[in-house]
């Protein structure tokens, strides 16, 4: 049996537009979807299920409620390795589904993609409220992530990236325990320190927010916690990982 190509990981977050952002992902590229769903969230749950039926490259994936946007990715991400996909994608709702064949195609000669929000000039990000600060907090905060970490990258928190099967099983992934945006920072150091090549594809994305007082604070705090702890920590070198058990809670509807 041949193993699938690719795997586009999207966390439903709660969001009752999933059905639209489902169809323009698999409108977008051949891929398959998994769809990383909240045991208790049902409206969304009953929504996804319903299209899943009728769209046989759409998988469920039920999880426990729980902090952090890293975890939902990670779970997800260890559900297509144990698949065999060799393309794995993670991307939210809010992310420009027509620019994932672009991440695809930069996959072709990288080992990771990132799909940066920060390429282009700030003036292209700007949105009604731009009066905001969130955009510029995530600059300053992957602008101070990416110097301390020797990163060549911009976005280093993107969640809208693409990984080839042999960096996330040379980095640990099943190993890491990191959630939020700390968990995107060590799968970007790990790749880096592992050799492997990384590049950036712009991506804008469309109404963008602010950043409360508390997010400015996780942004900053996220960034100079996790870049001291990495630069104390051992470099990550490429190895075999053992993936966990095959879980008894996906739903598939295959």
């Amino acid at each position: 049996m041949d193993c699938p190509a690719t795997l586009v990981v999207v966390p439903a977050h709660g969001r009752s537009a999933v059905i639209g952002s489902l169809r323009r992902v698999l409108a977008a590229a051949p891929v398959e979807v998994l769809v990383v769903l909240e045991e208790d969230d049902h409206a969304v749950t009953d929504l996804v299920e319903e299209f899943a039926r009728s769209h046989l490259e759409v998988h469920l994936l039920h999880r426990r409620r729980g902090k952090g946007v890293g975890t939902p990715q990670r779970e997800g991400l260890l559900w297509g390795l144990e698949r065999g996909y060799q393309v794995l994608v993670t991307m939210d709702l809010a992310h420009p589904a027509e620019r994932l064949p672009a991440v695809l195609a930069a996959l072709e000669d990288a080992d990771l993609v990132l799909g940066s929000r920060h390429l282009a000039a700030p003036t292209t990000l700007a949105v009604a409220d731009d009066h905001r600060l969130g955009p510029l907090v995530s600059r300053a905060g992957n602008a101070c992530l990416a110097a301390v970490l020797r990163l060549p990258v911009r976005d280093v928190t993107t969640g809208f990236r693409g990984f080839r099967r042999e960096v996330l099983l040379g980095i640990g992934i099943s190993a890491l325990t990191s959630r939020g945006s700390s968990f995107r920072i060590d799968t970007t150091h790990r790749a880096h320190q592992g050799g492997y090549r990384l590049v950036e594809v712009p991506v804008v994305v469309p109404g963008e927010r602010g950043a409360t007082a508390a997010g400015v604070r996780e942004v900053l705090t996220t960034a100079m916690t996790t870049a001291m702890t990495r630069l104390r920590a051992k470099p990550c070198r490429r190895g075999p990982v053992r993936l966990p058990e095959r879980s008894t809670r996906v739903g598939g509807l295959r």
